[in-house]
């Protein structure tokens, strides 16, 4: 079964599927108020688009053998900045 399945580095391409797991995943929590749904599209669209290039944000995309992605998942790298307690900046 895992020889069908390949997963792959998301890219800027993938955008519109992340958005659309983004909706699906509030969608799935309840939230199904469409203008609010609407205006989180249009506001992430750009955002994951922009991180996605220059890999602020990181995904990866499981698909079947004829491409069609099935899951996915992605994990933002944030910056802090040092700190009084800890002087070092970290990225995460």
């Amino acid at each position: 079964m895992a020889d069908d399945i390949l997963i792959r580095q998301a890219t800027v391409h993938d955008a519109p599927v992340i958005v659309h797991h983004r909706r699906a995943m509030f969608t799935d929590m309840g939230h199904t108020d469409p203008a609010a749904l609407a205006a989180m599209e249009a506001s992430f669209a750009p955002y994951v688009a922009r991180a996605l290039d220059d890999g602020s944000y990181r995904g990866w995309l499981a698909l079947t053998q004829d491409g069609r992605v099935i899951v996915g998942g992605g994990l933002i790298v944030h910056e802090w900045p040092s700190r009084l307690v800890n002087p070092a900046a970290r990225t995460f």
